[in-house]
């Protein structure tokens, strides 16, 4: 056998971080752990007594029985396949793990929680308060948004969405263990383990807590936290003979004016409203490579890499969107900016396609929540082709 470059083309790829991110699209095998040699040895003894003076019986020896489960001592190691293994060719969702808190009306248990869209922002941003205040002085920037001067800003950091009971296509299994309605903290996977700890205990500790934003609403009771919802599985399966898109709920708030361009060919509309939206969200998939003389510059080479022929992602039926008092989607705002949404399909080339994401400018607390819509096969191409230059 001559020599080679390893791994060996098509071989499995060991994954070191074995957790639920790859439940669903890794391969597991049992490998030795310590002690487990000796295990062997045991059982190897228990199966082939050392011989004896006495003649054993042929019954006798028949009936010596060796455990066939000598497993005590190996654990589980997770295998990627090849087609999994080059992340840039696939997105993985920024938000990894989730933590659903459960809600119920304040002295009325019977009245079901509604939130109209545009408080979605209001709550969302109500409990995040809650959350920084229980933290106290230097809680984790993952989950403030403020960072030191001189530590680069991630692209993403702690993200709250709403999850009412209104038809949303989440998976049957995660349905079980979240009573809807209620809200879902979503933890990047960036995030150390230090902060991840942190975050899952300040949403423990929301238990029995009242949360309210005005006094012209429904005061909430918040329920016992779940602190373990795998993001990568959290939407349904793809349909059989069909494609996914996503489209945001309910809708993305855009980040900048429209800017001109240089190349006469080329003018800022909807579809590169939501471009930008995308690379903003995965920065180091979309970034320009080269250096850019202005902000507006980059993000020109933000839209442009979103929309190359092969990238992986692609915007299809772009359009603005309004509504009557557009500052209740928004947190925060550029007064420079005019505050406009954008509805558009999206084609996104993620890792498991059931993940959890959310994009625009109020994508961490309570808009642009990407819901999965399934074309068939035989429109999809189509479809596809829409949202490719």
């Amino acid at each position: 056998m001559g020599e080679g470059t390893y791994p060996l083309s098509g071989s499995l790829e060991i994954d070191r971080q074995l957790s639920l991110r790859h439940a669903s699209i890794s391969e597991e095998f049992q490998v030795p752990d310590e002690g487990h040699l000796q295990e062997l040895e045991d059982g190897y003894a228990q199966a082939n007594p050392k011989k004896k003076t006495k003649k054993i019986a042929f019954s006798e020896h028949e009936n010596t029985v060796v455990s066939d489960s000598l497993t005590q001592h190996v654990r589980n190691v997770g295998y990627l396949r090849p087609s999994l293994q080059d992340d840039s060719k696939k997105l993985r969702a920024p938000w990894s793990l989730g933590v659903f808190i459960p809600v119920e009306v304040l002295g009325d248990k019977q009245a079901q929680w509604q939130p109209r869209e545009s408080q979605y922002v209001a709550w969302c941003v109500a409990l995040h308060r809650l959350l920084v205040r229980l933290g106290g002085y230097g809680v984790t920037p993952v989950l403030t948004g403020k960072y030191e001067p001189d530590i680069e800003r991630p692209a993403n950091n702690v993200a709250i969405q709403i999850l009412s009971d209104g038809g949303l296509p989440i998976a049957p299994e995660m349905l079980e263990r979240m009573n809807l309605p209620g809200f879902l903290v979503m933890i990047p996977r960036s995030a150390s383990g230090a902060d991840v700890s942190t975050i899952i205990s300040l949403c423990e500790s929301l238990k029995g807590r009242r949360l309210y934003f005005s006094k012209n609403y429904e005061t909430l009771r918040l329920g016992e936290a779940v602190t373990d919802i795998d993001l990568s599985q959290f939407w349904e399966s793809v349909r059989t003979g069909c494609r996914r898109f996503w489209t945001p709920s309910p809708f993305c708030l855009r980040e900048t004016r429209s800017i001109p361009s240089e190349d006469p060919g080329k003018r800022w509309k909807a579809r590169e409203d939501m471009a930008l939206a995308v690379g903003h969200v995965w920065r180091k998939n979309f970034k320009p490579s080269a250096p850019c003389a202005s902000k507006e510059e980059e993000y020109w080479g933000f839209v442009d890499n979103v929309l190359e022929t092969d990238s992986p992602a692609g915007i299809v039926s772009a359009r603005i969107v309004a509504r009557t008092q557009m500052g209740d989607y928004a947190h925060r705002s550029d007064p420079s900016t005019p505050l406009l949404g954008v509805m558009a399909s999206m084609r996104l080339d993620l890792v498991t396609e059931r993940e959890v994401v959310a994009i625009g400018q109020s994508r961490h607390l309570g808009g642009g929540l990407l819901v999965p819509v399934d074309y068939p096969e035989r429109l999809a191409d189509d479809i596809v082709g829409g949202g490719r230059r």
